[in-house]
């Protein structure tokens, strides 16, 4: 029975708590609100704006029933129309506007211009509703200004108020006592605000420069704080100096020149929030910024982590491709290239010992058969692995090896150039070097029906001296060459990724005037 009984007692003991609280700060605000501004007006806007709206009940109880008792203290009837009016209308009014710019249920805190400039603009239209209504009903000599004056007396009045408490008491209500960096707050606030009101202080109570200079002297801080500290700095500096305005002026009320003060520190306040809404934002925005760029550059980290593990794989998969055609090379050599030889031998034999026509032109037959099988595992072997590039290098491998012969069979002029150390280029990048372009010849042999190939390499030594930069170019005068792989190889894919592999750079372009490969490596060496 007790658990659901509490389910709703708890909630609305809190409520009360809640409208007791806002009835006694009422009263007491109400009590300090004298020349400068009316301080409850920033009460009402800051509860309203940090309450949801099913609460909202419980602030216009309080409220109303805090403006009973004083009626009542005073000697006024509170029931009365014309009373009954300045209690409900003036809460009815700024909830309203806080209903209407307010954006969420409740809001966060107001740390961009847009979400301080709905607080503030919020504040405004509801004093600018409630100070006719108090114009009107508040006549001279009952704590009224003349009407003429009035409304906007009334307006500066709540607006003042709402920029000194309302965003504190959201700052309050949303962070509590847990402030972003509190000890450089707390320098700013006594080691600048301080001795600036201290200053504001002697300039209007012992100098004759006036109350005009004094106050300008107690405003420029504010400023600096929203530099500083955001939005924090102005919603935590503004009470304190209004407080220091306010006791001028108790010690010397020739100092107030009321409607000016007021005027003069809602616009300086309203800047200094906004001021710090937008240093708050920016910063924010650098931190997410700073956030992210961090984080692409552990995404760019890991990228190249892979990227290398990918390429040594690469490295380590040609090499078990190579030498497997090597080795597959050697194999057939040894094996298949010396049972065609005595194959032919043995052919060559029975065409001595015989001498009958008919088998003399089967024996010839056979013979030319295994010419040709000799010939083709011998361009077989070339292809898996040429043995002009282990006895000679790659140099000699290129200008007289398979791809002038594929280029001569093929009716192309062949036309290569060497400059550098070619011979002294490791393993890896003299086999890349040489599938490259046995790639590039095949397409040219086989698409292009190009007349002229001309291959360029250079290997140059780096300034550093460890280091040597190949360049490599193939072009032809042909039709163009195909994107496809070509029958046997792997094409440009082929040739892009044994350069991808070394991490170099490829260039590929075609067209009716031709073909060209323009590749770039940069190789360790001694």
């Amino acid at each position: 029975m007790w658990r659901e009984h509490s389910r709703w007692l708890r909630p609305l003991a809190w409520a009360l708590a809640w409208a007791l609280a806002y009835i006694a700060l009422w009263m007491a605000l109400w009590s300090v609100s004298r020349t400068l501004w009316f301080l409850p007006a920033g009460l009402r806007l800051g509860a309203l704006w940090v309450t949801p709206q099913r609460h909202w009940i419980w602030l216009a109880l309080a409220e109303w029933t805090g403006l009973g008792l004083l009626g009542t203290v005073m000697g006024y009837n509170v029931f009365e129309p014309s009373s009954l009016a300045l209690n409900a209308l003036p809460w009815m009014l700024y909830a309203g506007s806080v209903a209407l710019l307010r954006d969420g249920n409740p809001p966060g805190v107001p740390g961009t211009p847009v979400a301080m400039a709905r607080l503030l603009a919020a504040g405004l239209l509801a004093a600018a509703l409630v100070s006719p209504v108090l114009a009107l009903y508040l006549p001279p000599g009952e704590g009224g200004p003349d009407q003429a004056l009035g409304a906007f007396g009334y307006l500066f009045g709540d607006v003042v108020g709402q920029v000194v408490l309302a965003p504190l008491i959201v700052l309050l209500a949303r962070r509590g006592l847990m402030l972003p960096e509190p000890r450089r707050l707390a320098g700013d606030l006594l080691l600048v605000l301080m001795p600036m009101l201290g200053l504001m202080a002697w300039l209007m109570l012992r100098t004759a420069l006036g109350a005009g200079f004094g106050y300008l002297i107690a405003f420029a801080p504010l400023l600096y704080l929203g530099f500083r500290h955001g939005w924090i700095g102005p919603a935590i500096g503004l009470p304190l100096v209004g407080l220091a305005i306010e006791a001028a002026i108790v010690f010397d009320p020739a100092l107030a020149a009321e409607l000016q003060l007021q005027v003069g520190l809602a616009v300086i306040g309203a800047g200094a929030l906004m001021l710090g809404a937008s240093t708050t934002a920016l910063r924010a925005s650098h931190r997410l910024l700073a956030q992210r760029n961090a984080e692409l550059s552990e995404s760019n980290r890991s990228l190249q982590t892979l990227t290398g593990q990918l390429r040594d794989m690469s490295q380590r998969l040609t090499r078990l491709q190579e030498q497997g055609q090597r080795e597959l090379a050697a194999e057939l050599h040894d094996e298949l290239g010396q049972a065609v030889t005595a194959l032919a031998t043995r052919i060559s034999l029975g065409l001595r010992q015989t001498g009958d026509p008919e088998q003399r032109v089967l024996l010839e037959s056979l013979r030319d058969q295994a010419g040709a099988v000799h010939d083709s595992l011998r361009r077989v072997l070339r292809q898996l692995r040429p043995a002009v590039l282990d006895a000679y290098g790659l140099q000699r491998a290129l200008s007289e090896g398979p791809p002038r012969e594929m280029l001569e069979d093929a009716g192309v002029e062949y036309r290569p150039s060497f400059a550098g150390e070619v011979d002294a280029l490791d393993e890896d990048a003299t086999t890349a070097i040489y599938r490259i372009c046995q790639e590039a010849v095949t397409n040219c042999v086989r698409h292009a029906r190009a007349r002229v190939l001309t291959l360029r390499l250079e290997v140059v030594r780096e300034p550093d001296g460890r280091h040597r930069r190949v360049r490599l170019e193939i072009t032809d005068d042909g039709v163009g060459a195909s994107r496809r792989p070509v029958s046997g190889g792997y094409g440009l894919g082929g040739i892009r990724s044994r350069v991808l592999a070394l991490d170099g750079e490829y260039a590929f372009t075609t067209g009716p005037e031709g073909t060209r490969h323009r590749i770039e490596l940069l190789r360790r060496g001694d």
